[in-house]
């Protein structure tokens, strides 16, 4: 059984790599919401990692600061587990993205994943002892939802493409900023 320091370390590394990987996925998503508009997409790309690096600063130093610390109660095998979440989200991202584009779907490209990337946090919470991960699925799949409607009542491909992409990186900003401060 982990000691009481063990665990906070343990805590404060499950926080710091949330906050890491929420953060760089919030930049990709917002590069390829922006890259796609022809209007001025360099200076919301930059502002755009202006805001990821602001936010990954800023929840690193607040999560090492020990804000909220507490102790986890994490399932056995729970790295494991998360392994396998993540491979199975990328299987299925590679053969949606492969799917949809054979079939010449690119409209439904954004929501799909914004879908499946939702759909692989809720088994995250439990796993991660993060329960903030449960809005942050709800969100991305409700985003998900509107994606898919803007595309069926005749939205432009531009226009669900900056629209869900750029909402999923606010999405995965406030997830990242949630977890630093309220842990």
């Amino acid at each position: 059984m982990p000691t009481t320091p063990e665990l906070q370390r343990l805590d404060d590394r499950i926080r710091r790599q949330g906050i890491i990987i929420l953060s760089v996925f919030a930049f990709i998503w917002a590069v390829a919401g922006w890259g796609n508009l022809s209007q001025a997409p360099i200076v919301a790309m930059t502002v755009s990692a202006l805001v990821s690096l602001a936010v990954l600063i800023l929840g690193i130093r607040h999560a090492n600061q020990g804000h909220r610390r507490r102790e986890r109660v994490l399932p056995p095998s729970w790295n494991r587990w998360v392994g396998l979440v993540n491979i199975a989200q990328i299987v299925i991202i590679a053969a949606a993205v492969f799917t949809l584009v054979r079939t010449d779907n690119l409209i439904f490209l954004p929501p799909t994943i914004a879908l499946i990337v939702g759909l692989h946090f809720f088994p995250l919470a439990p796993l991660f002892g993060q329960k903030q991960y449960r809005w942050t699925a709800s969100a991305l799949c409700l985003l998900a939802v509107a994606g898919f409607t803007a595309a069926l009542t005749g939205a432009a491909l531009t226009v669900v493409i900056a629209g869900v992409c750029v909402t999923a990186a606010v999405i995965l900003w406030a997830a990242a900023i949630h977890i630093a401060v309220r842990n």
